[in-house]
């Protein structure tokens, strides 16, 4: 279960994708390869998220959501300046249950027309994804999406896709921010997370 973010304004919102890799290099050689562990399942997204300075309501409010979330307690949030699919689509449905990787094929787009564009955000489950690359249903409205990071937990058949308001699923990393007010009386509140697994 997880806690919805306050409808407060930020001023920052940064997410990036922490991917969870090993890097080796040869002694004879000394060329690099890096292995991804966890096959990607194990990368997550993680960021730091910073208020707008809030009056003592907003303050009241922000300091109520970290007491009921804790450190390490769920939230749930909206990158505010992600506003949806180009393509005006809402969702889509997965097309074949034990999918897993970085792509999905799905079905029940619009036809013919690109349905998700590269950097843009999907959510299946509680899983945010982004894509990698650009995808195009065909004339039945059939589409494979590709992205990052890897499917964690394989999404039934006929799931829905959600691509208007993805939301990231997030842990608030410690310490939780105090309330201290600036000299205008104002609190201002920074806090990092990363991506509940």
């Amino acid at each position: 279960m997880s806690t919805a973010f306050p409808s407060v304004k930020l001023t920052r919102f940064e997410i990036g994708l922490n991917e969870n890799k090993a890097m080796t290099q040869s002694v004879v050689n000394r060329k690099r390869q890096a292995t991804s562990l966890g096959a990607g399942t194990s990368d997550i997204w993680e960021g730091v998220i910073e208020t707008a300075p809030l009056d003592d309501a907003g303050a009241r409010t922000m300091m109520a959501f970290f007491l009921s979330v804790g450190e390490y307690g769920a939230f749930d949030i909206r990158d505010p300046r992600y506003t949806g699919a180009q393509s005006g689509q809402t969702s889509i449905l997965v097309n074949g249950g034990s999918q897993s990787g970085t792509s999905l094929i799905c079905d029940a787009a619009t036809p013919s027309v690109v349905c998700l564009r590269a950097g843009e955000q999907f959510m299946v489950g509680t899983e945010l994804k982004m894509m990698t690359a650009d995808a195009t249903a065909d004339g039945s409205g059939n589409v494979t999406l590709n992205f990052k990071p890897a499917l964690r937990t394989s999404p039934a058949n006929n799931a829905t896709v959600t691509l208007n308001a993805p939301r990231l699923y997030g842990i608030i990393l410690p310490p939780l921010p105090p309330k201290v007010p600036d000299a205008n009386l104002l609190h201002t509140f920074t806090f990092a997370y990363e991506e509940a697994l």
